[in-house]
């Protein structure tokens, strides 16, 4: 009798390890957001170590949206998987640990999809295998739900997203040389198809990011701009691995990369200045220095705090820009930067819609840590206006303008004095009397000069009108006031000889790139009678300009005289 009773125990021992070793039942019912069950649904299981598929029956739901299946112990990878074309996103247990009998419900959300097609510039046929990313467009998180989101061998796609507007970029692979695109706020509210959109061949340039000491920085932020300033181009995956390399394609140009620290490293930016990408390039390692925190307080002068004042520090001598994180004062009107320990300028600019005046430090010397205090911005005015050239009256896009106070000469306090692409532009001035300058973004007009624009506390708006440009014939004709010879030789790939001819005590001779910006200044001084003027080639940044068409302006008193230049490589 004891033997028995011995052996009856034992049996209910074993029965759970006998109930493990059999497997159990998963079953629940799988619905959609509107409560309805799915049918009919795959589903498909995978054991979550191997990664193997597990043939099982009854993959599948019933047409109430039900299902059971028998698993033997274990943890697996399950996926319920709609029928193509139903909107419903498929659903993932990555790792479901199975032993006894379990119930699990599902719900599968809905979207919308996205269609259209890829397409080489250069040869006009699909590209396969591109990523396709959505961001929201305010606060650039990425979309939750996301499904075929690569395009086919044909370079179309047919994307299940989550219904709301969303930013899309498009990122091919390396290898294939093409440069990524995005395309903002694209409403995918309902399904839609797009047109089909080109990419466009790059170079690929790579290179890495470290402290002083060589240790490779990861997840260093890299931008690249173009060079003398811009917006930066779109190059998403733009972080350093973890042995601190990067690699992105760029279309062909001559650009400013530049590497800021993530996280919490008390680094500053570096910037490589000036590259010029023709080829494939390796870009030399960028060195983020040791930051050295410059703080302050953005108030009025009442003392309330201004928010979302902007910062921009151009390094001394030299005024190059130095990309500051965090550059944007706090709603309490703190704000709080790393710069590497420079001589530098730092200009705040409150937001224009605030009517306050710029406030600028010509020179900081920072060795470590700098405490500014109060940031006192005063009242100002608004001036705005539109810039539009002679005769067509068509709006001058990259127009800059330049407001030099008449008492002292000094130059105001503009930054974004530059009109958008409707030519207009918006300001704020303290009250006073100013001279305005307004230089055209290419050779096709001339410069114009206001004098006065006078600003008083009411708003001022201003239609500006540039004059066309007179030839050189013309001007030989017409003025001995101010010539300009052609360059000689032109093309060129060296030294340049012009002469010019001024009875000025103000003159200036400049370069200008096709862009509209100031590359180089050749002289600036008194001129009276004739010069001769050699150039090498070298712009304000101490390096030889890219290959290009350029632009040689002479201005003395009223007159202003535009050259052409063709430099070769």
């Amino acid at each position: 009798m004891e033997t028995i009773v011995r052996r009856f125990l034992l049996v209910l021992a074993l029965l759970p390890l006998a109930s493990l070793a059999f497997g159990a039942t998963l079953s629940g019912r799988v619905t959609d957001t509107t409560a309805a069950g799915v049918y009919p649904l795959d589903i498909d299981v995978y054991n979550a170590i191997t990664g193997l598929p597990v043939t099982v029956g009854g993959d599948s739901t019933t047409i109430t949206g039900d299902y059971s299946i028998a698993l033997a112990s274990g943890t697996y990878r399950i996926l319920f998987i709609p029928v193509p074309g139903s909107h419903r996103f498929t659903h993932e247990e990555a790792a479901l640990t199975i032993q006894v009998n379990k119930t699990l419900n599902v719900v599968l959300p809905r979207g919308k999809y996205l269609a259209g097609t890829l397409l080489s510039a250069t040869s006009g046929l699909g590209v396969r295998f591109v990523d396709l990313d959505f961001h929201d467009p305010a606060t650039g998180d990425p979309a939750a739900n996301v499904e075929a989101d690569v395009t086919d061998s044909l370079g179309g796609y047919n994307t299940l997203v989550d219904a709301a507007t969303w930013d899309v970029s498009f990122k091919p692979l390396l290898i294939d040389r093409l440069v990524p695109v995005k395309l903002a706020a694209v409403d995918v509210t309902a399904d839609r198809s797009l047109p089909p959109v080109e990419l466009v061949g790059g170079r690929l340039i790579q290179g890495s990011v470290t402290d002083v000491g060589f240790f490779p920085l990861a997840d260093a932020d890299i931008d690249v701009r173009p060079a003398g300033g811009g917006p930066k181009l779109f190059t998403p995956g733009d972080n350093t691995a973890a042995d601190g390399s990067y690699a992105m394609v760029v279309p062909p140009g001559t650009y400013d990369i530049i590497a800021a620290p993530t996280g919490s490293e008390p680094l500053a930016t570096a910037t490589a200045r000036g590259v010029s990408i023709a080829l494939d390039t390796a870009i030399p390692n960028l060195v983020l220095p040791p930051g050295m925190e410059v703080r302050g307080n953005c108030v009025t002068v009442t003392g309330v705090a201004v928010g979302g004042v902007d910062l921009d520090v151009d390094s001394l001598p030299g005024s190059l820009r130095i990309e500051v994180l965090n550059d944007q004062s706090a709603v309490d009107g703190s704000i709080r930067v790393l710069v590497p320990a420079v001589d530098l300028r730092a200009t705040f600019s409150p937001p224009v819609a605030t009517k306050l005046v710029p406030v600028r430090f010509d020179s900081l010397h920072i060795t470590g840590q700098r405490d500014l205090g109060n940031i006192v911005f005063l009242a100002g005015t608004w001036v705005s206006g539109t810039v539009r050239r002679q005769g067509s009256g068509i709006p001058v896009p990259s127009a800059n303008l330049d407001f030099i106070k008449i008492a002292g000469g000094a130059l105001a306090v503009t930054p974004g004095d530059m009109t958008d692409a409707l030519g207009f532009f918006r300001v704020v001035l303290p009250a006073g009397s100013y001279r305005l300058r307004v230089a055209p973004p290419d050779g096709t007009s001339d410069t114009l000069v206001v004098d006065p624009v006078v600003v008083t506390g009411a708003d001022t708006t201003l239609t500006l009108t540039l004059p066309s440009l007179v030839t050189a014939v013309e001007t030989s004709a017409r003025s001995r006031h101010a010539r300009l010879s052609l360059p000689w030789p032109n093309p060129s790939g060296g030294d340049v000889r012009m002469t010019l001819e001024a009875e000025s005590p103000d003159a200036e001779l400049s370069v200008w790139d096709v862009q509209g910006r100031r590359v180089a200044v050749l002289y600036r001084g008194a001129a009276f009678g004739s010069r001769l003027q050699v150039w090498n080639g070298i712009g304000s940044r101490g390096r030889r300009l890219p290959a290009g068409i350029y632009f040689i302006r002479l201005r003395a008193g009223g007159d202003s005289r535009v050259r052409r230049l063709v430099m070769l490589p």
